[in-house]
């Protein structure tokens, strides 16, 4: 792909630009990454940027750090980009004799049995209860690298499948970015921040929506949590109370497990294009199936209508399968939610 003239002005130093461009050139020359020239040109121009500004040697280690963590899952999470992911989160003190544990295990099991794979943090408790439901072959960790939790678990020891983190933020960005469902369990601040930072990124669309099932195992931890939510968040409007809709709270494995899957019983995935969001579908809905969610959910409308729309130019694969679009208000994950559930005939 030829690099246009404006990348020019993207490095601090002008007599860079010729051999990064060849640097670029002879990548996409001798990989499979032709399409990906003009990226590969803006990371080589940042850290041009970085060379010729202010960060310190701290700086950019920790930068190359990052970048190290993020190529290595990225390659390891490409072998299994054809499977769904489920991420289970909760604490890494449950003992495996407490309901919790096994409530992890039960539920991971059920969710390999329809084909689905296990992600958790990689670490003890809830975490190796997920691992062991799962079993060694369909399980992933992501362990961060603490100073109190140093062996890994034994059931994804030497398996590449097991990824060490430095930082809680490259590896949370996994298990959000590589799942397509969440269970959480009880957990300490750690549960707490993954648990209000999932929610917070469907609710502003930062990550896509997906199930989110909540998990007590005879404890009332969920319970009291989500009257917090309803008595201090939603009723007095720091919140939309359609924004319940976006977790479950159930100690059902079965619930839990049918509540994940039958998310994508006919919605399959959506992507924001530069001027509609676009639902890709298992099936193409009927006349009076679209006219139902033009019906309920106008208020998620800009303008226009919910439609059968042709596959967008911007949208980089699933070309074959049926869509809707629709001009998207940006501010109703909720109802977003409550439309997917409809379209799933389920409410």
């Amino acid at each position: 792909m030829p690099l246009p003239e404006f990348r020019k002005s993207h490095v601090g130093n002008p007599d860079l630009y010729a051999p990064m461009t060849q640097l670029v050139e002879t990548i996409s020359a001798t990989t499979d990454s032709g399409d990906n020239a003009d990226v590969f040109y803006e990371v080589l121009a940042t850290v041009a940027r970085l060379a010729d500004g202010a960060a310190d040697r701290s700086d950019l280690e920790r930068l190359s750090d990052m970048l190290k963590e993020l190529r290595t899952a990225i390659d390891i999470f490409a072998k299994h980009a054809d499977k769904r992911k489920v991420s289970i989160f909760g604490s890494a003190r449950t003992k495996p004799e407490e309901p919790q544990y096994q409530l992890a295990y039960d539920v991971a099991a059920a969710m390999v049995e329809h084909d689905w794979m296990i992600m958790t943090g990689g670490g003890p408790g809830i975490m190796t209860a997920g691992m062991e439901g799962g079993g060694r072959e369909n399980s992933f960790g992501l362990s961060i690298v603490l100073p109190f939790e140093t062996e890994p678990p034994e059931i994804l020891a030497r398996d590449p499948k097991l990824i060490d983190f430095k930082y809680f933020f490259t590896r949370k960005l996994h298990l959000v970015k590589e799942s397509d469902g969440f269970a959480m369990f009880p957990g300490g601040f750690g549960t707490m921040d993954e648990t209000f930072e999932l929610l917070t990124l469907m609710q502003t669309g930062q990550t896509p929506i997906a199930p989110v099932v909540l998990m007590d195992g005879g404890m009332s931890y969920w319970n009291r949590w989500v009257d917090f939510v309803r008595t201090d968040l939603s009723d007095n409007g720091l919140i939309s109370v359609d924004d319940l809709a976006l977790f479950l709270v159930t100690d059902d494995v079965e619930e839990a497990r049918d509540e994940i899957c039958g998310f994508y019983s006919t919605f399959h995935s959506l992507e924001q294009t530069s001027d509609q969001l676009v639902l890709r579908l298992e099936r193409e809905l009927e006349s009076d199936e679209l006219t139902a969610l033009n019906q309920r959910f106008s208020g998620l409308l800009v303008s226009g209508y919910i439609d059968h729309v042709d596959a967008h130019r911007e949208e980089i694969d699933e070309l074959e399968r049926p869509r809707i679009g629709f001009h998207y208000n940006h501010r109703s994950a909720g109802q977003l939610r409550l439309l997917i559930n409809q379209i799933n005939l389920r409410d």
